[in-house]
């Protein structure tokens, strides 16, 4: 039997932001460029800046991935490496606020 079980590990937020896919309610954003309507399914780098996707997040049911959604990415998108998307936000979000009041 499989089951999906978190792990906690280390990562350069900028590293994650470059190759971040972010799933949306049908199609999926780039974190590097705010690029919109990818499809998560098939695509394997951004139409717009061509980063290759080593990450995939989803604002929806933050905290928790949506099992469909897991099963899909399994059979389509195997290579990507799921996160938390609040986790990569707080993180994200106190690198902007440290880089800000560090100049």
């Amino acid at each position: 039997m499989s089951a999906v079980i978190r792990t906690y590990k280390y990562y350069d937020i900028n590293e994650v932001k470059a190759h971040l896919l972010i799933v949306g309610q049908l199609t999926a954003d780039c974190a590097n460029c705010k690029a919109i309507g990818i499809d998560y399914l098939a695509q394997k780098a951004c139409p717009e800046c061509k980063s290759e996707f080593k990450y995939i997040a989803t604002r929806q049911n933050e905290g928790k991935f949506p099992s469909h959604l897991l099963k899909k990415l399994q059979e389509n998108q195997p290579n990507l490496e799921l996160i938390d998307y609040s986790d990569f936000k707080l993180a994200s979000d106190r690198s902007q606020a440290h880089s800000f009041f560090k100049n």
